[in-house]
């Protein structure tokens, strides 16, 4: 579980791919509240250390508080790359035990305090203009799968974690003589951000590198804000980059082209949708079932996810003025706004 990070600069807890396994917030064998661990990072300078996301579930963090006993190490700071439950769902529990200040950026710092407030719709209207109902709706699911959703925050993925400070672009964190540059990268979420350690050419990226795009429907996910966070993460000299749900990618070429296929993917989702909307107006499961069908194997939280992100980007299309959303029969369907003569 623990593994080397390069060049001796610390260890990791590898995060499980989409599906692969599950780590429970109460118990290992816990048949109820269960939800998929991100990757946390360590990243160490003679005995301090600074812990990149905390992940989640009791044996990630049994496991993480072992080593570091082990080692001996004192941290010095934890980041949290962006507000979801595996990635910070162990935030509360680091911060006691360990007493290192939580930093995340300013923007997510909401949803982390206080997930609940995604269900506010007065707080989502003031802070990102539409509420998460109106995504819901437009990907026609109806108002009990809205309630479920809520009851299935509440129950499983209800971690409020307090932040000592907020961290934004271009801030500096120092461990001896490494300094880790904070980069904003949105559109995964709206305050993601990246560690990046530029003399070492190391990356942490949280969920950005996430392939099927943003991974939430717009306005928590933003299509054109992830693709802008992908072109800048891809102008950096990188010879690892690690992020939340597999194993890293080591090697300047494999960076490189994990960065540029993951982008290309996008490109080539983002044709298919214009092209499907050629023939006919379609739902956002019709498009989602065509685009994913054969590259997946699509269990339950990877359709949502693959949803999700059709959405973001139809969304992105919308605002461009390429596509537009209406109603039949109560349906939302999508189609390619008519061209004018």
């Amino acid at each position: 579980m623990i593994r080397e990070l390069p060049n001796d600069l610390g260890f990791y807890l590898r995060g499980t791919l989409l599906g692969e396994g599950q780590a429970s917030r109460y118990e290992e064998d816990d048949e109820i509240a269960r939800q998929p661990t991100s990757a946390v990072y360590v990243i160490v300078q003679d005995r301090e250390c600074g812990i990149i996301d905390t992940g989640l579930g009791i044996k990630a963090f049994h496991a993480l508080m072992g080593a570091l006993n082990r080692r001996r190490l004192k941290p010095q700071w934890l980041i949290l790359t962006h507000d979801h439950p595996d990635h910070v769902g162990n935030g509360h529990w680091f911060r006691d035990q360990i007493g290192a200040p939580l930093y995340c950026h300013p923007l997510d710092l909401p949803l982390i305090e206080q997930p609940l407030k995604i269900f506010d719709d007065q707080y989502m209207e003031n802070a990102y203009g539409r509420t998460l109902w109106a995504a819901f709706e437009e990907m026609n699911r109806t108002r009990d799968e809205y309630e479920a959703y809520q009851q299935r925050v509440v129950y499983d993925q209800y971690f409020p974690v307090k932040v000592d400070a907020t961290c934004e672009d271009g801030d500096l964190f120092e461990l001896g003589d490494l300094q880790i540059e904070i980069l904003h990268t949105p559109g995964h979420s709206p305050g993601s951000i990246s560690a990046y350690i530029p003399n070492e050419g190391m990356l942490f990226a949280g969920d950005v590198p996430l392939w099927f795009g943003p991974g939430r429907p717009y306005p928590l996910g933003d299509h054109q804000a992830w693709q802008d966070s992908m072109q800048r993460l891809l102008l950096l000299d990188t010879d690892f980059i690690g992020w939340g749900h597999s194993i890293p990618t080591v090697g300047r070429r494999k960076c490189r082209r994990f960065l540029k296929n993951t982008l290309r993917r996008a490109e080539q989702i983002r044709e298919a949708v214009v092209d499907e909307l050629m023939d006919a107006p379609q739902t956002i499961k019709e498009l989602s079932d065509v685009l994913y069908d054969g590259n997946i194997r699509v269990l339950d939280e990877q359709q949502q996810l693959a949803e999700d992100s059709v959405h973001a980007l139809l969304v992105a299309l919308w605002q461009d003025e390429q596509v537009e959303p209406i109603v039949r029969n109560g349906l939302t369907y999508w189609r390619l706004v008519p061209t004018t003569t």
